[in-house]
């Protein structure tokens, strides 16, 4: 426990497939418990499913991670969403939640975007650009390699 540092949130896990199925699917992780649920499917598989993009989001599955991420921001010093994309982009998934943290929430806070829309997402969520820190392989600091280190390899 580096610097008393407590990460709660969501992973979500590598591409998984199901050959009974055929289908591909994507969990989210409770980085705290490692409990997980499947959030994405590239079939239905549940009549509490959305259709986003390629995939079928399970709504069942989102509240819970939503659960996970509200009860993370309650307890924890850093919280963590992995990851905000195109669907957050058009107000589903975690847009709600992650837009709740920016305006409510005084700790650290980890979303993983993809670099391709980091600037959307900045002025979606209405993120200060002067708050932000773009975190990757050539720029890592001490502070947060410490912090990535403690999700990802603890």
């Amino acid at each position: 426990k580096k610097n008393d540092v407590k990460i709660g949130g969501v992973i979500t896990s590598s591409a998984d497939t199901n050959r009974y199925e055929k289908k591909l699917f994507y969990s989210v992780v409770d980085i705290i418990s490692q409990e997980k649920r499947e959030l994405l499917s590239s079939i239905i598989c549940t009549d509490k499913s959305i259709k986003t993009g390629r995939y079928y989001m399970n709504i069942e599955a989102l509240s819970w991670a939503n659960g996970i991420i509200t009860a993370a921001a309650e307890n924890c010093s850093a919280v963590m969403i992995d990851e905000l994309g195109p669907a957050e982009l058009q107000g589903f998934g975690y847009a709600g939640i992650a837009k709740d943290l920016v305006n409510i929430y005084k700790g650290l806070i980890i979303f993983i975007v993809r670099i391709q829309i980091l600037e959307q997402m900045q002025l979606y969520l209405h993120c200060n650009p002067e708050t932000i820190q773009v975190v990757n392989v050539e720029n890592m600091s001490s502070e947060n390699d410490q912090l990535l280190n403690k999700v990802f390899y603890e």
